[in-house]
Parts: C-alpha cells; sequence; structure tokens
C-alpha cells in the first residue's frame, strides 16, 4: 500500500486483461486510473471521472494525453475517486458477479467477498 500512496497515477496499459485487480486496487487507493479498453476494469469506471480509458495500448498520444490530464493536481482533486465512488464501483462488480452466479457462467464469488468496503 505505500507504493499506492506514493503515486499520483495509477498506468496499465494493457493489451489484454479479463478485469485487473491492480486497477481496483489502485481506484480503491484513491489514484485515478488510466487504462485501455482491452482491459475489463474499463468498463466499470467513467472516462474522465476515475481515471482515463485509451483505445489501444500501443496509443501513444493516447497515454501521454491522459498522463497530462491526470499530473495536474487539480485535475486530481476535482475527480470522484473518493471511497464513495469506489464503493459504488465495487457494489457494481459484485452486483455483476452475482447475477453471473446465478447462471452457469462459474463466476467465483468468493473473491468478491475480498473487496467489501
Amino acid at each position: 500500500m505505500r507504493i499506492y500512496a506514493a503515486a499520483d497515477i495509477f498506468i496499465l496499459p494493457t493489451i489484454y486483461d479479463p478485469f485487473s485487480n491492480a486497477c481496483l486496487e489502485g481506484l480503491a487507493c484513491g489514484l485515478p486510473v488510466i487504462t485501455t479498453r482491452a482491459n475489463g476494469f474499463s468498463e466499470i469506471i467513467e472516462d474522465g471521472v476515475h481515471g482515463s480509458i485509451v483505445d489501444f495500448a500501443n496509443d501513444l498520444v493516447g497515454l501521454r494525453d491522459a498522463i497530462q490530464l491526470w499530473s495536474d493536481a487539480v485535475c486530481r482533486a476535482c475527480s470522484e475517486t473518493d471511497k464513495h465512488t469506489v464503493r459504488s464501483a465495487v457494489r457494481y462488480l459484485r452486483k455483476c458477479c452475482a447475477d453471473l452466479g446465478n447462471s452457469d457462467s462459474g463466476c467465483d464469488q468468493r473473491r468478491v467477498h475480498i473487496w467489501k468496503i
């Protein structure tokens, strides 16, 4: 947690990730998250509110612009990465997993309980 506390932004420009727990940890620590659409995590955040979503990992201009945006301390202070927003995101994720758990999707609901806030 000390590493997250020392950071201003969490960046994970992944080529593919079904759902990055590291991004969830960064958001839970109050950091704006910059990631790609190829990360399933991008489905639970709002672009420009919780961080930025770029289209592709090799979109260097998009990554640069997102880093410049969130490098501004005023912008970070105005973002909604507080605990209430994190709670909402986790609640949404738990609901999705519960919905999936009601089908034969194989969603492992035990993992969701780790993130209770």
